[in-house]
């Protein structure tokens, strides 16, 4: 039913609601790793809190519910007008137009600098090591697991610099099957401090 609406909606000339959203001057893009926020809308919030970015930069996107601000860096996917998953870009590896995030960047209540020049290295040093480690011939991912199972999955070149960070919700790793493809030998959930 949603494809034939969307189809409808093509068909019509219907525009998506965030079409018409007013970007806020001098509205400051944040990621908060320690709410796991961007620009202030957590995983499950309403996706019309983002309206101070303005209307999203890709209507292509936009019908597949990907929200992409390819000027700031910033790709959100939306679900029943919730905030789904988010991600943010420093090296454009898809080849998609994303311009490196140089928002704020906050964690413990304190600015960390986060760019396409940070180490895994460096990364486990302010935010510890993660739940799990994959790396194949193209890129490293770390596996960060929080409460509620909210997951980090932070992408590095093969020579070490930061690609993105992706905040999603339910965690990839909770799945046996994903876990097994990755070859994950740790027990699930993963402790908690």
């Amino acid at each position: 039913m949603g494809a034939i609406l969307k189809l409808f909606d093509r068909i019509l000339g219907r525009k998506h609601p965030s079409s018409s959203w007013q970007s806020m001057p001098g509205f400051e893009s944040q990621l908060d790793l320690d709410t796991h926020a961007i620009c202030r809308c957590r995983i499950g919030d309403p996706i019309e809190w983002l309206n101070p970015l303005g209307p999203p930069e890709d209507s292509r996107m936009l019908r597949e519910q990907r929200f992409c601000y390819y000027s700031i860096g910033i790709e959100i996917g939306e679900e029943d007008g919730k905030v789904a998953d988010f991600a943010v870009f420093w090296i454009d590896y898809l080849e998609a137009g994303f311009k490196p995030f140089n928002g704020l960047v906050t964690y413990r209540g304190k600015t960390v600098t986060l760019d396409s020049r940070t180490t895994e290295s460096e990364f486990g040093n302010l935010f510890g090591a993660p739940y799990w480690r994959d790396q194949d011939e193209e890129e490293i991912i770390l596996f960060y697991e929080f409460r509620g199972d909210i997951e980090w999955q932070v992408e590095f070149t093969v020579e070490g610099g930061l690609k993105a960070l992706r905040v999603v919700w339910p965690a990839l790793m909770a799945e046996a099957a994903q876990r097994e493809s990755y070859g994950v030998s740790l027990p699930w959930p993963p402790r908690r401090e």
